[in-house]
């Protein structure tokens, strides 16, 4: 696989080409992807998923930190447009800050609205990440009615998970920014992130009528990547619930195991929305 050459402002800050994202869930009805559900909460179309967003980090990022971050590296993003198929978008990620340990990463559109932002690093993060910050910069505010019968501090353990071989054959012809490692069985980040989410209903069982988007994701390899056709078990746990004034928020987080070692973690912000 040929190698990107990357832009760069001349300061240390590395620019991705423009890509078009392929929304890859379109035909999955009651999704925010599919341009139905989209379309009865009064968008244009069906979103992108943010984890798909996220995978053209990677190449920028083993740029700047080396092969290494795929088995040890941490990508936090908290997401803040959305774009629809046929719109394409440009990453960027700063310089390295040694004091905090991380760099920032943006990704933009073609009219410069900020898709995403966040931060990465190798190896645990020295200091609070972006989307670590928003949780404890966050309000008390309690439940909306529709999370209103999820606990804070709920848990669930051992549950399996796993992606197989097809599945990922059938995603790469898609990923606007391919690595060698995903030839080899290592799991992008949209994947990757599905491992994790095994957890998710059976922390939550959202009411007939709702719908989920991505509002944050923070994942961090600990003896990654993921792979393939392996079996892993999940464990998970609601960390906070709230509302605003357009959605109802759930944070949880989670951990992934292989044979009782520890794969990945995940903080996951979901934003929870009514339809009609």
């Amino acid at each position: 696989m040929t190698r990107t050459a990357f832009e760069t402002d001349g300061n240390g800050t590395l620019f991705s080409p423009w890509k078009t994202p392929v929304n890859i869930a379109a035909e999955a009805e009651g999704s925010i992807h599919n341009d139905g559900t989209a379309q009865q909460l009064g968008l244009e179309g069906g979103w992108i998923a943010g984890s798909i967003h996220m995978e053209q980090f990677a190449p920028l990022l083993i740029e700047r930190f080396g092969e290494a971050w795929l088995s040890a590296g941490t990508m936090s993003v908290y997401f803040r447009n959305a774009t629809l198929s046929g719109q394409s978008v440009r990453a960027r990620l700063m310089p390295f800050d040694r004091i905090t340990g991380s760099a920032r990463l943006e990704m933009e559109d073609e009219a410069g609205r900020i898709v995403c932002e966040g931060s990465a690093c190798l190896g645990a993060p020295k200091s609070q990440t972006l989307l670590g910050e928003r949780l404890a910069a966050r309000q008390d505010t309690g439940p909306g009615p529709l999370l209103a019968g999820v606990k804070i501090g709920s848990r669930v353990a051992g549950i399996p998970s796993r992606i197989p071989e097809e599945r990922l054959r059938q995603d790469l012809p898609g990923i606007t920014a391919p690595i060698e490692a995903y030839t080899s069985g290592a799991l992008p980040t949209n994947l990757a992130v599905d491992v994790l989410r095994a957890v998710e209903t059976h922390l939550v069982c959202l009411p007939e009528g709702s719908v989920g988007l991505y509002g944050g994701i923070e994942l961090q390899m600990t003896d990654g990547p993921l792979k393939a056709g392996v079996t892993y078990h999940c464990n998970g746990e609601i960390v906070a619930v709230g509302q605003t004034p357009k959605t109802e928020t759930l944070w949880y987080s989670a951990e992934v195991f292989e044979q009782q070692k520890l794969k990945a973690r995940m903080l996951m912000l979901s934003r929870i929305m009514r339809l009609g």
